[in-house]
């Protein structure tokens, strides 16, 4: 399975999880008190990645593109 033309048989696995992609477990732990927006920037804060755009920005993009 390749994912922008690299290997996943053959990646670090640890890097792509961390890096990459997303998990949402299925009893997955979002704060009522908080909007899907909001949830959103909160688990892009726990990662500790640094992103190219405003997370708000990034936040509203993923809502729209599974049409919440």
């Amino acid at each position: 399975m390749l994912h922008t033309g690299e290997d996943l048989t053959k990646a670090d696995r640890y890097r792509f999880r961390s890096h990459d992609i997303g998990v949402i477990f299925q009893s997955f732990n979002l704060l009522p008190a908080l909007t899907v927006a909001e949830n959103i920037i909160l688990s892009m804060d726990a990662s500790g990645k640094t992103f190219d755009r405003p997370k708000k920005q990034i936040a509203a993009e993923l809502i729209e593109k599974v049409r919440l």
